[in-house]
C-alpha cells in the first residue's frame, strides 16, 4: 500500500463517514439534502481521483451521477425544495459499500504482505477498523481476503512493537463481532502460538481488555467455543492476568465476568472453582465505580448470577464455605 493511497482511504472514510450520519437522520431538510449531495459528490471526485479509480464499481458511481442531476433538475422545474427520495438512499449506499469493499480487500492485501515494523502498518490497520465498523460486510470481506489471519500472524510476532499490538488486538475484537471471525480466530487457536498467550505476558488493562474482549466476542458468537477454552486454561490465564498489577480495570472486569458466566452456563462450575476464580468474583459483587456505575451494576448483576450457578452445587457452597472470609466482607458491604 503506497502512501498516496493511505491519505486517499482516510479521506475516504471521513466522507463516507460523514455521509452514513447524514443518512442515518430520521428527516431530511432542504439543507441536509443539499450537504448530503455536496458530500457525495466530494466523495465520488475522491474516488474517481485515487490511484484505486480502476477498481472502482464505475456503473454504480454513474447511477448515483445521475441520479443526483435528476434531483436536482427536479427541483429546479418544480420550484419544489431539494428533496432526497429512497432510490437515491439506496444506489448510494450501494456505491460506498463496494467502494469500501475495494479498499478493504487493497488494506487486507497489504497486511499479508507487510512487516510487523512497517511505517506504514498502524495507519492501514487503524483504517480497517474504521472500514469494518460499517458493517459486518466488511468484516467478511476483511477475514476472507485474509486480513484476519495477516493481523493473527503479526500478533504473534514477538519483535512486533507493543504500541502496534494493541492496535492489532482492537482490530481482532472487531473483526470478531460476527461469526465467522469467531470460527477463524478459534482455528487459528489450535496452533502452538495464539492470541491467547498474549494474556500471558500482557501487564496492561488495556491489553487485557482487548484479548478478553475478543474472547468474549468469541464465546458468545459460537458457544461451543467454551469447550475450546476450558482445554485451552482461559480461567486460570484470566484469573493470573486479573491479579496483575494495573490489569484489573472496571472494563476487564465486565469482560471477565461475561466469559466466567458462561463458562457457568456450559456446566463449567468446578472449573471455575479449581482453577482460583471464586474470590475474584466474590471481589466484583462489591465492586463501585462514581464515573462507570452502570458497568458496576452490570458486573455486580452477573458475577452474582455466576456465584448462583456455584452455589447450586456440593462443590459450590464448599468452595464459598473456604472463602467464607470474603463472603464476610462481602455481608459487611451488602449490610
Amino acid at each position: 500500500m503506497r502512501k498516496e493511497e493511505q491519505g486517499t482511504t482516510d479521506h475516504v472514510l471521513r466522507t463516507a463517514s460523514s455521509i452514513f450520519s447524514i443518512l442515518s437522520l430520521s428527516s431530511t431538510s432542504t439543507s441536509t439534502a443539499s450537504e448530503l449531495l455536496a458530500k457525495t459528490k466530494l466523495f465520488i471526485q475522491i474516488i474517481e481521483s485515487s490511484p484505486c479509480s480502476p477498481h472502482l464499481p464505475k456503473h454504480d458511481v454513474n447511477i448515483v451521477k445521475l441520479q443526483m442531476d435528476d434531483l436536482q433538475r427536479e427541483s429546479i422545474k418544480s420550484g419544489k425544495p431539494l428533496a432526497i427520495t429512497n432510490h437515491f438512499v439506496i444506489v448510494l449506499r450501494k456505491m460506498i459499500e463496494q467502494t469500501l469493499q475495494i479498499f478493504c480487500k487493497i488494506i487486507s492485501r497489504y497486511l499479508t504482505e507487510c512487516s510487523n515494523k512497517d511505517r506504514l502498518v498502524v495507519i492501514a490497520v487503524e483504517h480497517l477498523i474504521h472500514l469494518v465498523l460499517f458493517g459486518d460486510e466488511l468484516c467478511l470481506e476483511a477475514i476472507q481476503c485474509g486480513g484476519l489471519n495477516s493481523i493473527l500472524k503479526l500478533v504473534r510476532q514477538t519483535s512486533t512493537p507493543s504500541e502496534t499490538c494493541r492496535l492489532l488486538l482492537r482490530a481482532i475484537a472487531v473483526l470478531c463481532g460476527v461469526s465467522i471471525g469467531c470460527l477463524t480466530l478459534l482455528a487459528v487457536s489450535f496452533h502452538v502460538t495464539n492470541p491467547l498467550e498474549l494474556i500471558d505476558t500482557c501487564n496492561t488493562g488495556e491489553t487485557l481488555l482487548l484479548v478478553s474482549a475478543a474472547l468474549s466476542n468469541v464465546s458468545l458468537q459460537y458457544p461451543h467455543a467454551i469447550d475450546v477454552l476450558y482445554r485451552q486454561n482461559v480461567i486460570a490465564r484470566l484469573v493470573n492476568a486479573y491479579n496483575r498489577q494495573d490489569c484489573s480495570t472496571i472494563f476487564v472486569q465486565e469482560q471477565i465476568v461475561t466469559i466466567l458466566s458462561r463458562f457457568a452456563a456450559r456446566r463449567y462450575e468446578e472449573a471455575i472453582i479449581s482453577e482460583g476464580a471464586v474470590p475474584m468474583l466474590l471481589e466484583m459483587l462489591t465492586v463501585t465505580d462514581s464515573i462507570h456505575t452502570e458497568y458496576c451494576k452490570r458486573i455486580r448483576y452477573k458475577a452474582a448470577v455466576c456465584i448462583g450457578t456455584l452455589a447450586a452445587t456440593g462443590t459450590g457452597l464448599n468452595s464459598l464455605y473456604l472463602n467464607q472470609g470474603n463472603f464476610e466482607k462481602l455481608l459487611k458491604f451488602v449490610l
